[in-house]
């Protein structure tokens, strides 16, 4: 979630591809862990039935507006 917010919110793109998602983590250098990536389609998948994600084509994902509006409050703080 911290990645696709980063890339969403911070950046200000419309969507995050699975790529970028990737990419970001990896950016996190005392965070991440090879499992994630490993793990990420299951990882993208629960967020996604859980409506924090949404599915918007092949391996891009939006920002569902309730999940953004508590991540941009949570920044605010």
């Amino acid at each position: 979630m911290a990645a696709v917010a980063k890339i969403i919110i911070v950046d200000g793109n419309d969507v995050a591809r699975r790529d970028e998602i990737t990419k970001e983590m990896r950016a996190a250098t005392s965070y991440y862990k090879k499992t994630y990536t490993n793990n990420l389609s299951k990882y993208l998948d629960t967020l996604t039935k859980a409506d924090s994600l949404r599915l918007a084509a092949g391996d891009t994902y939006g920002l569902p507006a309730k999940p953004r509006e508590e991540i941009e409050a949570q920044l605010r703080e």
